[in-house]
């Protein structure tokens, strides 16, 4: 029986390489058969003795919510290959089947482009990788964790209920990792941002990119494209080896463990470590009932009958005691555990789910008994983590509207460099991209000693035009502001724009402050008495090794070799003088606003989020100046040490405008 199925199996292969290819020569073609042929037979999606397609022997056959992914015929009915309506299986499925070269050689097959998730998020412009994510994208999400506490009708979510119990996403849900907040298969906590679809380089941000097709292993010494894995990850030679992957955009302590040069699947490692303790410290503490994980054993949670917190032989009683927030932080507990390649897939995603499942957790438990979190980290530095509000704001969109995709879209700086206009651009999934400020190669990777070479300055909102070293270019292009002084008008507040940093290094020179008639103001920032190479962006923030230089975080032991300060705000000299001065002036500043609109008719009320204030529409061109000084300060956090001369004279020169005394000196420039 079996001769006869892999016959024909051979068989369809045979034609559609055939037809694939006509040009090859019969020696040829048959190797290649042959190599194909071999790379099925060992793998996963071929092996009829595995659990996966004989779980349903004693039924006689493969029921019809199983059969999608654990039969042929199931697969080929869900497509509608067999004539039925596609998108569902009509009919149990017979026994004895695997995943065969029909299964996804068929013209349905082809033609399928999106997949739906179990949360109904549905993903398009898939191609041929969408066959895999109909079976690799779980059977549960977050949405299912929320309809059943809903249906529990549970008062909060620390009431047991019988009417509650572990939801499991099931087997290998790779797709569901890797899509993220888009495919919505972990549990969301409410009040949390997320990572999308996680984006990795160019070739290799799908299924069969970085795996074969018909071996499913990953192409780690295959030469395809090149050298696969080893052309960015140098000393990945074996598939052991990408668990020690550690890439520059996630270099944060997430477990808290002191080490950032452990490959990230260590650092997930430890937080599900950290959560199953925060689990059975919740279920013993706040339920009253151990609770055990067996990963090996369905239902997978037991009683601790014992209470030694180890799953034991005889601990096979099913856990019962069931509460909303247990359930929530099982569910991704199990979802981060059954997707071994999560590190892969979609780290900082699995790493967010982890984080505030353990805070969740903690919120609940007694002081005595509840977790430190406080060296854990949820996410990146501002440039890699994707769920800020800089990333997400546009969501809802689904795209990146022109004026803003230069600095917030997916490859926004780059189609900037290239094409020298803004235009609407993709969502940035996971953070800042690489090609953003790398260059590609012939073959369309990620050329990491090449930066790009814009050949000419930075222009200002105000319409100037300077220079710094190429690398620091970059920066400027998105540190540079959204305005300038010369767009505060009366009645209207104009707003900077965050982390201005570059407009104010430069100060008079790019007007990036509003300005006052008859004063002089200082220009860019030269530094004195420091070394040319810590007199720009890249200099400060791209000095050490490679583990500091994508955080973007200057050194402070740099500093302290001629400062002294346990921090940049209490360096010694020029930075401690100016952060204690400009603060001063700001709080003095924001005080005349609101004097003198009282006496003047007007209000000036400082919001913290956008619109930023209130009463904009009385303003006259006094008040409208001085907010917008103030909002510049406010918005470049560390103005003390890039311009503390140019931006303590604008606030200086805002007080005084206003007709109060300025309680600092001014700074000269």
């Amino acid at each position: 029986m079996k001769k006869r199925r892999f016959s024909f199996i051979l068989g369809i292969l045979a034609l559609s390489l055939l037809f694939a290819a006509p040009a090859l020569s019969e020696d040829s073609f048959m190797f290649n058969l042959d190599l194909i042929f071999n790379k099925w037979i060992s793998s996963g999606h071929a092996d009829a003795t595995s659990e996966s397609f004989n779980h349903w022997n004693a039924e006689g056959e493969v029921s019809t919510s199983c059969a999608r992914c654990h039969s042929s015929p199931g697969y080929l009915d869900f497509l509608g290959a067999d004539g039925t309506k596609a998108g569902q299986v009509d009919k149990a499925a017979p026994i004895g089947t695997v995943v065969g070269c029909l299964t996804c050689h068929n013209e349905e097959a082809t033609w399928l482009d999106e997949v739906t998730f179990p949360s109904g998020a549905t993903i398009r412009g898939l191609g041929s990788e969408a066959r895999c994510l109909v079976c690799h994208q779980g059977r549960e999400s977050g949405a299912s964790v929320d309809a059943a506490i809903t249906a529990s009708g549970v008062a909060d979510d620390d009431t047991v209920s019988r009417s509650l119990g572990f939801i499991n996403i099931h087997y290998f849900a790779a797709a569901a990792t890797q899509y993220g907040a888009q495919a919505h298969s972990g549990y969301e906590y409410a009040g949390q941002s997320y990572d999308l679809k996680f984006d990795h380089v160019a070739g290799y941000d799908t299924c069969i990119g970085c795996h074969d097709q018909h071996s499913l292993e990953v192409r780690i010494n295959e030469t395809v494209r090149g050298s696969e894995c080893k052309d960015c990850h140098a000393k990945v030679a074996t598939f052991a080896d990408l668990k020690n992957i550690r890439m520059n955009g996630s270099m944060v302590d997430y477990d808290g463990d002191g080490d950032t040069s452990e490959g990230i699947a260590g650092e997930i490692s430890t937080l599900q470590e950290k959560l199953y303790t925060t689990v059975q410290a919740y279920a013993s503490n706040v339920i009253g009932s151990p609770i055990i994980y067996n990963g090996l054993a369905y239902p997978y949670w037991f009683v601790d009958a014992n209470g030694n917190g180890l799953a034991d032989a005889d601990e096979t009683s099913r856990y019962g005691s069931w509460t909303a927030r247990l359930v929530k932080a099982t569910y991704n507990y199990q979802a981060s555990l059954k997707d071994p390649g999560a590190y892969a897939h979609n780290a900082k995603y699995v790493i967010e789910l982890l984080y505030d499942s353990i805070a969740d957790l903690n919120s609940a438990l007694p002081e005595a008994v509840k977790i430190d979190i406080s060296a854990l980290h949820r996410v990146d530095g501002p440039h890699f983590d994707g769920s800020k509000e800089a990333f997400r704001h546009w969501d809802a969109e689904g795209e990146v509207s022109a004026s803003c995709s230069k600095c917030h879209g997916r490859y926004g700086l780059a189609e900037f460099l290239n094409y020298g206009n803004d235009r609407p651009t993709e969502l940035t999934t996971d953070g800042m991209a690489c090609i953003n400020c790398h260059g590609l190669d012939a073959e369309g990777r990620t050329a990491y000693t090449e930066i790009w070479d814009t050949g000419k300055g930075v222009v200002f909102p105000s319409g100037a035009e300077v220079s710094l070293d190429n690398n620091s270019q970059l920066c400027m292009n998105c540190h540079s502001g959204r305005a300038f002084g010369g767009t505060v008008v009366a009645a209207k507040f104009s707003n900077i724009h965050y982390y201005p940093s570059a407009a104010v290094f430069f100060g008079a020179d790019v007007q990036g402050g509003y300005e006052y008639a008859g004063k002089s103001y200082a220009g860019q920032n030269l530094y004195p008495s420091h070394p040319a190479d810590l007199s720009t962006c890249t200099g400060c923030h791209i000095q050490m090794d490679n583990r500091i230089k994508h955080q973007f975080k200057p050194s402070l032991d740099l500093c302290n070799w001629c400062h002294t300060g346990d921090s940049f705000e209490e360096l010694s000299g020029r930075p401690k003088t100016y952060h204690t001065s400009l603060a001063n002036l700001a709080d003095q500043l924001y005080t005349q606003i609101q004097s003198y609109a009282a006496a003047h008719g007007m209000t000036a009320t400082h919001l913290e989020s956008y619109p930023y204030w209130s009463g904009t529409n009385t303003w006259d061109i006094n008040v409208a100046a001085a907010a917008y000084n103030y909002q510049l300060y406010l918005k470049e956090p560390a103005a003390y040490m890039h311009n503390g001369a140019y931006v303590g004279q604008l606030l200086y020169d805002a007080i005084e405008n206003l007709g109060g005394t300025p309680a600092e000196n001014r700074p000269a420039n």
